[in-house]
Parts: C-alpha cells; structure tokens; sequence
C-alpha cells in the first residue's frame, strides 16, 4: 500500500473510532454515526455499510469497554 493509500485508510479508521467512542460515550446514536460515516468519502472508500455496522456489532457490544484503536 503506497504511503498515500495508507494514511487515507488510516484516516477512515480513525473516523471510526471517533464515531465508536462518541456512541460509547452516549454523545451520538449507532446509527446516527453511521449515516454520518457513510457521508465521508474517505470512510467509504475502504468500507461498505455492512462492514461498518459489522464493526459497530463488534466494537459496541462484543467489546463494549476496550479502547479505541488510535491509543495505542
């Protein structure tokens, strides 16, 4: 992945971390977040709808306490 492609990406992970942390926190609704996410091009350039809401499945109710991806 070129370095262009690469920060692009890491970008739209960090778009959804942010919308994962602001649902953890009771700031914004899923799917409010979703519809939101799915506005970024970026976002939707590396992931579908259903990849995303299969990384909110995952992150919100199967991991429901882990920090977010960006602190490492």
């Amino acid at each position: 992945m070129g370095i262009t492609k690469k920060t692009s990406y890491d970008e739209a992970e960090r778009a959804l971390d942010l919308a994962i942390e602001e649902c953890r926190n009771d700031n914004i609704t899923e799917d409010k977040a979703i519809e939101i996410l799915l506005k970024n091009e970026t976002v939707t350039t590396y992931f579908t709808k259903d990849e995303i809401q299969d990384i909110f499945n995952f992150e919100l109710r199967h991991n429901p306490c882990a920090k977010s991806l960006t602190e490492h």
